[in-house]
């Protein structure tokens, strides 16, 4: 978490105190994440450019969403990175996935007093790149490093994994990964990890996505396709519609590739973070078991 007195983190406890009551006096801009989650880490800085910009006229709570199911269950929160604004104890703007600093602070002005906000324009410097100062490639090498000294530490091997995913080295990632005992590996966020690498490694020799959707307009029953369509959509954070494709693999031919619909849905619910999604999803696995 940044430095800044701006951000904090928030609990399913501590939330009606630091960000419900809190929003009666100034806005609070929810920011629900989880460790694994690479855009979320993306997300981070920008989030630090906001605070700054509207210095002190703008609280940012963090949500682990693994750590506080009931809070993302109550938001509704469907995939991470997700935003909820909150301002005078109620939800006034949200959005999903990786935002630019300005298009942010454009989306949440109208919520900040008007005065300071524009105080804080006059005295801060927008800058319109601030999603690439997350520098996967600089990162690597910081964990990297560091791992040289300590390299049985299991969050820093999770996140180098992890980063290396962001930056498009997926070969390296499911190297580090095939390092790591299975103490780590079994772990609840060492399985968010490892299903991470391996639909980041179907992807990887996946056709691109209008390739795929071509095929599936040619023959719908492409299970093939339609399985990596579903992995497309997954990792771009669709996750609903990732599992609809799963489960027509599943209910269409139950046997394909040993099974792959099924270990397909089972591997989406380790990394989908909607508890109703996937309660919905193993109620129709289980109907179509029966």
């Amino acid at each position: 978490m940044a430095d800044s007195q701006h951000i904090f983190n928030s609990t399913d406890k501590s939330f009606p105190d630091d960000v419900i009551q809190k929003s009666e006096d100034t806005t609070v801009l929810v920011d629900f994440w989880a460790p694994w989650c690479g855009p979320c880490r993306m997300l981070a800085p920008i989030l630090e450019q906001l605070a700054d910009h509207f210095e002190g006229n703008l609280l940012i709570a963090k949500v682990n969403t693994d750590e506080n199911p009931a809070l993302a269950q109550h938001f509704g929160i469907r995939g991470i990175p997700a935003l909820k604004v909150i301002s005078g104890r109620e939800v006034v703007y949200e959005t999903t996935g990786v935002q630019s600093v300005a298009v942010l602070i454009e989306a949440l002005s109208p919520f900040i007093n008007t005065a300071e906000s524009e105080k804080a324009s006059e005295n801060s410097e927008i800058d319109e790149s601030i999603e690439n100062s997350f520098k996967p490639a600089e990162r690597i090498a910081e964990l990297e490093a560091a791992l040289e000294q300590n390299p049985d530490d299991e969050n820093m091997n999770l996140e180098l994994i992890s980063t290396y995913l962001i930056n498009n080295q997926t070969d390296a990632a499911y190297a580090r990964l095939l390092t790591l005992p299975i103490n780590v590996t079994e772990t609840e966020h060492g399985q968010k990890v490892k299903v991470l690498v391996d639909f980041y490694r179907a992807k990887q020799h996946a056709p691109d996505y209008d390739a795929l959707s071509n095929e599936l307009i040619k023959d719908p029953n492409n299970h093939a396709a339609r399985y990596q369509t579903g992995v497309h959509k997954l990792l771009e954070g669709s996750q609903q519609a990732a599992l609809q494709d799963f489960l027509y693999i599943f209910e269409t031919a139950p046997d394909f590739e040993d099974g792959l619909g099924r270990k397909a849905l089972l591997a989406a619910f380790t990394i989908t973070d909607d508890d109703n999604l996937i309660k919905t999803y193993r109620r129709k696995m289980a109907s179509l078991l029966h």
